[in-house]
């Protein structure tokens, strides 16, 4: 991994220390974008380091990702709804967006893409950005 920035509000957490770990000890040089940018499903190389440092099973490991993928949401979601003062409601929609849980409608992958990264790496204009341009196209559907 090549210096990339961790949001303070989740540098902490054990899930994304533990991904953080995996990902710089991969041998295929696994970045955290990837892995942010992709969800839950978790290169070859990770999932091995994974079991073999760390004792996981397959299921342990699906859980790490979906902790850590939370980790990203929650971190979004709060920023909508708390700094941007939007609705739970609106916060969980565009979530669901992001993840591709609404479909994709919209030619959309490279602002999902930079409000997930901007998300672990603390980026508030990129969660801004893509929350504006959600909303935008949401009002004139």
């Amino acid at each position: 991994m090549i210096n990339t920035t961790i949001n303070p509000a989740i540098a902490n957490s054990d899930s994304v220390k533990t991904i953080v770990d995996a990902c710089n000890a991969a041998k295929d040089k696994v970045s955290i974008e990837d892995l942010v940018v992709h969800g839950e499903a978790f290169p070859h190389s990770i999932t091995t380091y994974l079991q073999d440092k760390h004792g996981m099973d397959k299921y342990d490991v699906i859980n790490l990702a979906v902790n850590f993928f939370d980790e990203i949401l929650w971190v979004i979601e709060e920023r909508v709804e708390q700094v941007m003062g939007y609705s739970y409601s609106t916060a969980h929609e565009f979530t669901e967006w992001l993840t591709g849980a609404q479909g994709d409608y919209l030619d959309d992958e490279p602002v999902k893409h930079s409000a997930l990264i901007g998300a672990f790496t603390g980026n508030t204009d990129a969660i801004d950005a893509a929350f504006l341009f959600y909303y935008s196209a949401k009002k004139a559907a």
